[in-house]
């Protein structure tokens, strides 16, 4: 997926959240789109996106009793958090090419 970030960035400048964060790093966004296009989403919910400081970007999902958390950071690393009922199960780090475990939280999520 190539997107042209530059046309997204003036959407939050700099500061953005007045602790100094910088805008959404063109990584970070990269790597939140590889999901989007490698799984199907079709059947969950919208997910709630957002800015996270130091240019991360998050997509948080809630699906019955499960609810997952995706952060995309601005070096690239992926970081998960999987909820059942508000308790976490599970939390770690995916490497940048895992569409697989990708696939994998998407197909949890889809149980919940």
């Amino acid at each position: 997926c190539i997107v042209n970030i530059p046309n997204l960035k003036p959407l939050l400048p700099a500061d953005w959240d007045g602790y100094g964060s910088p805008v959404m790093s063109e990584r970070a966004f990269q790597q939140a789109c590889k999901l989007i296009f490698a799984v199907e989403v079709e059947y969950l919910p919208t997910p709630h996106l957002g800015p996270e400081s130091g240019g991360a970007v998050q997509f948080d999902w809630c699906n019955g009793r499960h609810a997952l958390e995706l952060h995309f950071l601005a070096d690239g690393t992926v970081s998960y958090l999987k909820t059942v009922n508000g308790d976490c199960e599970e939390d770690g780090e995916l490497p940048a090419n895992a569409i697989n475990d990708w696939r994998s939280l998407v197909e949890w999520l889809q149980d919940g």
